[in-house]
């Protein structure tokens, strides 16, 4: 099978593989990296090489990710017009204590996924907003404490111009399986709303609080989450995509009686719109 894709006119790539039933393929160009971006898919259990040639082109830089698709079970397939169908394992690795050194040298407190621009991220566990907004480390983040305030989730480098559901402000309740905000590379710089992160990836960092005194300062308790993070793979909140608003939202919904008994001491309390 050929494929061609052309800008202004003029074709810049062709593409040849092998026909196959339960292939994709795709080609944009990033006009703020100013890198050609190409995508293919295969969905097939069988693995094959792909060759990609482009036109005119004296040098390329190989740098594209292979990233492993899974229906929800086997007798899916994917598609473009049914893309909540399309389930990437992205890539992500143990780092937690790695050194960090912007600004200064520090430890790395939790785990790096890495995927795509806009990819949904979803609540954890059941809480409430307790930090929102630009910080220079972690860009746009989220800081979601639970209820009994004993952990704290920490969601960072959120997505450039759009990092957070639309209604989602300090002291929103949200319960576990929200779509609270998109992945991005924003962080590492103090004006806010800068792509600094050379990869798009989520921080997800879980802190544990047993006394207040422990929130912030010396002696704050972070964990590795990497194990954590391979569980939750297998408890996925499915999402789908309000095509009118640009947001994601979850396709199931649940009653958290957590969520409830907040909401009975806390009558005022923002919620977040889980539904589209």
């Amino acid at each position: 099978m050929k494929s061609e894709f052309y800008i202004d006119g003029k074709m810049i790539l062709s593409y040849v593989s092998q026909p196959m039933p339960l292939q994709f393929i795709h080609s944009g160009y990033d006009e703020e990296r100013g890198e050609l971006v190409v995508k293919v898919v295969n969905a097939a259990d069988s693995v094959y090489s792909t060759a990609i040639h482009v036109e005119g082109a004296k040098e390329i830089v190989k740098s594209g990710k292979i990233i492993s698709l899974t229906a929800i079970d086997g007798k899916e397939e994917n598609s473009y017009e049914e893309p909540k169908k399309i389930y990437p394992r992205t890539s992500d690795y143990d780092d937690f204590g790695s050194s960090r050194s912007y600004g200064y040298k520090r430890p790395h407190l939790g785990h790096d996924m890495m995927g795509q621009i806009g990819t949904p991220i979803i609540a954890v566990e059941s809480g409430y907003v307790e930090a929102l907004g630009w910080n220079q480390y972690g860009g746009w983040r989220i800081g979601i404490r639970s209820f009994d305030k004993k952990r704290y989730y920490y969601y960072a480098h959120l997505r450039q111009n759009f990092p957070y559901a639309l209604d989602l402000k300090e002291g929103s309740v949200v319960t576990a399986g929200d779509v609270i905000g998109y992945m991005g590379h924003t962080g590492y710089s103090a004006k806010e709303n800068v792509n600094n992160i050379e990869t798009v990836h989520l921080h997800f960092g879980l802190q544990l609080i047993f006394d207040e005194s422990q929130k912030e300062g010396n002696n704050e308790i972070w964990i590795d989450c990497y194990d954590l993070t391979r569980f939750l793979y297998k408890n996925r909140s499915l999402t789908e995509k309000n095509v009118e608003t640009r947001e994601w939202f979850r396709t199931f919904h649940m009653k958290d009686p957590s969520v409830t008994s907040y909401l009975q001491l806390n009558p005022d309390a923002p919620v977040l719109n889980s539904g589209n």
